[in-house]
């Protein structure tokens, strides 16, 4: 019994048991306070874990992430609340990337964290069918929560196996849709679908130069269709994208892009600093919302240099991760969050639960520790 206690509690099991809480830092205030804390936790663990010796594989992406919180900083005129929430989630993106790949786990540990994510999809569909929305109240939330816990479920059940449980990710996937599904989160669809596709493709694809070929295709080809779409030169798209439920193709996205685009043109492309947001450019329906885009977003925020710095650290991660023998699944999470990106601001702003906890999932390279006994038996025999 002394044992299975110690294997749950061992060493940086409180970030796993914390993950599937994090996306709950965008729910309703009766709720909220999990996600609240458990962003706590996770942050104290990475700064107690943060003098380890060892190098992260992802040191570029934590650096850049470093650069682009000074490039906000030095363009930054005014100070308000949300200038130190976003500098406070920038620092703690940084931090994740530096130390998680560094954290050990135990298999009764992973089994728990996977355990969590089955039973929140569950209370998020009984929650959406039911019609309360007690957990969230855009229903896109629900989607993007999905996601996250959908991410945590193939990361647990995937990577770290002989053989890959097909039956065990099958439901796992399907679960995770049904809530998307039921959210009508047409991102979180196209996201879930890339996450899978790619764990697909990595099995045939081993050299990882032609994954990351790949990878920037996949991501490139709809940031252009996108930025095209915002210059206003490609607006007959709409007519080709599918309808779901009573959505519009762009659900007035168009609307915000085209506004974004035309201001920071007019500020020869410097950004506005952090905490900025562009929905202060929109009127009626549009008015205060965010750019609907990270890339977008962080355009706005931090200009044509701020956003080049974010995409050579997303670059830098993204060869990180297929370099990985994890079967693509850190590379598949992440290829689905920029996806995700580009119809919602999850990385950096304002779902920042869900942000960090995918920045931790991929910095996490699920590795389990020795049984205790066996390493205390190993010192004695020295």
């Amino acid at each position: 019994m002394t044992g299975v206690a110690e294997s749950i509690f061992d060493r940086d099991n409180t970030v796993l048991y914390a993950l599937p809480w994090l996306p709950l830092l965008s729910s309703k205030p009766q709720t909220k306070i999990f996600g609240l804390l458990a962003v706590s936790l996770i942050a104290v663990w990475l700064l107690l874990s943060f003098g380890r010796s060892k190098k992260s594989d992802l040191r570029a992406g934590a650096i850049l992430t470093v650069i682009l919180f000074f490039v906000g900083v030095s363009i930054t005129r005014s100070i308000q609340s949300q200038t130190f929430i976003e500098s406070g989630q920038l620092i703690l993106i940084a931090l994740a990337l530096s130390v998680a790949p560094l954290l050990r786990f135990t298999a009764l540990g992973i089994r728990v964290c996977a355990i969590f994510c089955f039973c929140l999809i569950l209370v998020g569909i009984a929650d959406f069918e039911i019609g309360v929305n007690f957990l969230f109240e855009n229903p896109n939330s629900y989607g993007i929560a999905a996601f996250c816990w959908g991410a945590i479920l193939l990361k647990t059940q995937v990577s770290e196996r002989d053989r890959v449980p097909v039956l065990r990710v099958g439901v796992c996937v399907l679960i995770s849709a049904a809530l998307i599904v039921l959210s009508e989160s047409r991102a979180s669809m196209a996201a879930l679908a890339i996450a899978v596709m790619w764990i697909v493709t990595s099995s045939v694809l081993r050299s990882s130069v032609l994954r990351l070929f790949f990878m920037l295709i996949v991501l490139v080809l709809p940031l252009i269709v996108v930025i095209l779409v915002a210059r206003g030169e490609l607006m007959d798209v709409q007519g080709v994208l599918p309808l779901v439920g009573e959505k519009s193709p762009f659900s007035g996205r168009d609307v915000i892009w085209i506004a974004i685009i035309g201001e920071i043109s007019a500020h020869n492309y410097i950004g506005f600093g952090l905490g900025s947001l562009p929905g202060g450019l929109l009127e009626g329906h549009y008015e205060g919302l965010s750019a609907h885009n990270g890339f977008l977003q962080l355009l706005y925020q931090f200009g044509a240099a701020g956003l080049l710095v974010f995409l050579v650290a997303c670059a830098a991660v993204m060869r990180a991760l297929v370099r990985r023998s994890d079967r693509g699944v850190s590379a598949a999470i992440f290829a689905g969050a920029l996806v995700h990106e580009l119809f919602e601001v999850v990385l950096t702003q304002n779902h920042f639960g869900s942000g960090l906890l995918i920045w931790v999932i991929v910095a996490t390279q699920m590795t389990i520790s020795p049984p205790r006994s066996i390493h205390i038996t190993n010192q004695s025999s020295q």
